[in-house]
């Protein structure tokens, strides 16, 4: 039986070969082969990890490591990194939110878009987001941080943790539309109404 320094697990499960995890195998099983490093990491191919929403995801022993959104063009920065020179690639870890705030944000954007589990880095447009998600986004995390969210916000800092910093100590949103008591019985015309009616 032949002895690896590495072994790179990457997922096969149905959700990440739907985020291109295939490719990213051949990327690695390439670029190991380049840096003439096939006798001493093994890739392999898994089933799912349980990170769908977080894939193609790849995990690096014997430390362990857990990478997410592995791009195919990632492979070279992260086998010279990880394999040639012994460092973490902090860019493709998986964070989990810390603080209250990244935690309410974090469960709005996995409501908004339907996934499973955000981290603090995942950027919203990584994990499916639009314009029109990008609306609701900004409602609710308005509504649930109390402070003033533009769409414009989500644009510019597409991260759980970029949002939080970004809205943080903004002036409170605009309150809510209350109805007006008691409502009178015939409620009057506006201008616009007026030129057009009578």
């Amino acid at each position: 039986m032949k002895v690896f320094r590495a072994h790179i697990l990457v997922c096969g499960g149905t959700g990440c070969r739907a985020s291109g995890s295939e490719s990213v195998h051949q990327a690695v099983v390439r670029e190991i082969a380049v840096k003439g490093l096939s006798d001493e990491v093994a890739v392999v191919e898994t089933g799912c990890n349980g990170f769908c929403a977080m894939g193609p995801v790849m995990v690096v022993y014997p430390e362990g490591i857990l990478y997410v959104m592995i791009k195919p063009t990632d492979i070279p920065e992260l086998v010279q990194e990880h394999l040639v020179k012994g460092r973490v690639l902090q860019r493709l870890l998986y964070r989990e939110p810390v603080t209250e705030s990244e935690r309410a944000v974090a469960q709005i954007l996995s409501q908004v878009l339907d996934v499973e589990k955000v981290g603090a880095d995942d950027s919203f447009f990584d994990l499916g987001g639009n314009s029109l998600s990008a609306m609701r986004l900004a409602a609710r995390v308005s509504d649930a941080l109390g402070v003033s969210v533009s769409v414009r916000d989500v644009f510019d800092a597409s991260s759980v943790r970029e949002l939080v910093v970004a809205v943080a100590g903004r002036g409170a949103a605009l309150p809510a539309v209350k109805a007006v008591v008691p409502r009178p019985g015939r409620i009057p015309l506006s201008f616009a109404q007026q030129r057009m009616w009578f």
